[in-house]
């Protein structure tokens, strides 16, 4: 079999995988030594190992499941909130409905974040910025209205979120250290003449 040529870098993963592989088991059935290329085969199995090393640790996070089940805990907190608040714009007492009026139109001006297609990270800038401008400039609604524990367990549950992003964020910074490692992998030019 003669290959005329092949782009390394155009494979996916697994084709990669499977070509070098592949390169590696014709090498073997006629020795390294007797092509001459020890060095390059040396080089090339332990680039490959760490291919191999980095795409098993390719996957989905499962610090992504745990940021999805925080985020559902932070919506539920909210729409808890957003619907306290509601309830006391009806309330019986005019100065109680006039601070839940208040507060309304805090959260209508931030919208609903359980529904908003935003990304995460914008989403938590939001909450933290809702929850921010409640405490400073509206204290006299949360205190009438009670929300002081709504809003920290909304901060709490807003805080659990950014810091599984920014666990997950490790991880990921992690894994492309080790990608860039194996990324010589696909440049060695000898690994393509090796079938020649």
């Amino acid at each position: 079999m003669t290959i005329k040529n092949i782009y390394l870098h155009n494979l996916c993963n697994d084709e990669h995988c499977q070509f070098i592989n592949n390169l590696l088991t014709l090498v073997g059935e006629v020795t390294p030594a007797a092509l001459r290329v020890e060095e390059q085969v040396a080089a090339l199995v332990a680039a490959f190992a760490r291919e191999d090393e980095a795409i098993r640790k390719i996957t989905k996070s499962v610090i992504t499941e745990k940021i999805v089940e925080a985020d559902r805990t932070r919506n539920r907190i909210f729409r808890g909130l957003a619907g306290v608040v509601r309830g006391m714009v009806n309330h019986f007492l005019p100065e109680m409905e006039e601070h839940a009026k208040q507060a309304a139109i805090v959260l209508k001006a931030h919208g609903n974040l359980t529904l908003t297609r935003k990304p995460i990270v914008q989403k938590t800038t939001a909450i933290y910025k809702l929850v921010q401008e409640l405490q400073t400039k509206h204290p006299d609604c949360v205190a009438a209205l009670g929300l002081g524990a709504w809003l920290t367990a909304l901060q709490n549950a807003n805080s659990a979120v950014e810091n599984l992003m920014n666990e997950r964020y490790d991880e990921k910074v992690g894994r492309t250290s080790l990608v860039r490692s194996t990324r010589h992998t696909r440049r060695l030019p000898q690994a393509s003449t090796l079938c020649g």
